[in-house]
């Protein structure tokens, strides 16, 4: 009997999990989406052009001298991100933006499962949680630490300004799906807050961290840090 009950319970999970793999259906055309009006964030028009389908980086350095130069630029090309989020960075539908950096996008998820629920990518495409590469033994190579360090900076960020109580009680989830319980094949952190708010099939089911379906940013941070997989 006991079996059976969590064999329905995991079913409703899985239910409740393949209706919300719909939650970046875009919206009408004639939508109009706003940045946030209390959060640094830019507008679509930051990005490049969809014929351009890339955006390039660039940054600036100082040499030995003091002297202040450019660094070698970075192309990232969108053209070949397959997902519905390579469809929002070549603007090809809309969406409303909270932050933006040279690396990082952040915007509101469309079906939210809070009062706050955002979701931060990396603009370089990535698969997933399971396509960071641990850092190697015998080097310093923690790009796959630095990516999700930024993703969860950023997610903080928001945070911090759209839901101010939630952030001082750490009443926030942030999170990411494990492969092959996630909707979008591009690597997406969930943020959401107030977590006490959230309903019991999505806090406990769906977005429960620790779990085969879902992990927690710091536990991949963790796990990052000790020279393992991510998850």
């Amino acid at each position: 009997m006991i079996l059976l009950g969590r064999e329905r319970f995991l079913k409703c999970i899985m239910t409740a999990f393949l209706a919300s793999s719909t939650n970046n259906t875009p919206p009408p055309p004639t939508t109009k989406l706003e940045p946030s009006s209390n959060i640094a964030a830019t507008s679509e028009t930051s990005f490049p052009s969809k014929k351009e389908g890339s955006s390039s980086l660039s940054s600036a350095v100082k040499n030995n001298n003091g002297e202040t130069t450019a660094a070698t630029t970075t192309v990232i090309d969108y053209s070949s991100n397959p997902t519905i989020f390579g469809q929002i960075l070549r603007q090809e539908i809309l969406y409303y933006p909270y932050i933006e950096t040279d690396t990082l996008l952040s915007f509101r998820d469309r079906t939210p499962r809070a009062p706050l629920h955002a979701l931060v990518i990396t603009k370089q495409y990535i698969p997933s949680v399971q396509s960071l590469q641990s850092p190697s033994l015998s080097s310093n190579d923690d790009a796959s630490i630095e990516v999700v360090s930024s993703m969860k900076e950023m997610a903080l960020q928001i945070i911090q300004s759209q839901q101010p109580t939630a952030y001082q009680n750490q009443d926030y989830i942030l999170a990411f799906h494990v492969p092959p319980f996630h909707s979008v094949h591009h690597l997406h952190l969930h943020v959401l807050a107030p977590a006490s708010e959230m309903s019991f099939i999505f806090r406990y089911g769906i977005f429960a961290t620790g779990t085969i379906w879902c992990t927690g940013v710091d536990d991949v941070l963790k796990r990052l840090k000790e020279r393992k997989r991510a998850v």
